[in-house]
């Protein structure tokens, strides 16, 4: 059943008790995205933002609970007992400026993109805040280049 394009769902009764009921469940096919849309905007204009992540001076906005929802690393870091679940700025170390604020734009966007130049910092940075996406995706865009003449290279780098 259809009314003014959105999908009702299905009505379920139950006629084994003398009061009538009923139910029904809708399911947002756009909620999720508009949702993340909006928190992005959110963070772009600094509203609603309860930390700050600072790298080599650059200083990036975000909120904890989106932070924590896409990264196991930032989910221990905001819900255990560590000192930067009680911090407004938390110092980064070991990720660059540019490979955070590509990271943290993932996590409110859901894109990223991997090249030759950028995915020797993405990969292991993804690694240490735990986005599983990004590690597969780059591991599978660092095997589609791989070939007999860089082979060797990609060994070197990894060890």
């Amino acid at each position: 059943m259809a009314t003014n394009g959105m999908d009702l769902g299905s009505s379920t009764r139950d006629y084994g008790t003398s009061a009538r009921s009923s139910s029904i469940t809708y399911k947002s096919p756009e909620l999720a995205q508009k949702s993340l849309i909006t928190l992005n905007n959110l963070r772009q204009n600094d509203a609603l933002c309860d930390v700050t992540l600072i790298v080599n001076g650059v200083r990036i906005s975000a909120h904890r609970i989106w932070l924590a929802s896409c990264s196991p690393y930032f989910q221990a870091m905001f819900t255990n007992q560590m000192a930067e679940s009680r911090q407004q700025e938390i110092q980064m170390i070991d990720i660059d400026e540019e490979t955070l604020q590509t990271l943290i734009d993932y996590c409110y966007c859901g894109e990223i993109t991997i090249t030759e130049h950028n995915v020797q910092q993405i990969l292991p940075s993804a690694c240490l805040l735990s986005i599983q996406e990004v590690q597969d995706f780059c591991c599978e865009f660092l095997k589609k280049q791989l070939d007999s003449t860089n082979c060797l290279l990609f060994d070197r780098t990894t060890h």
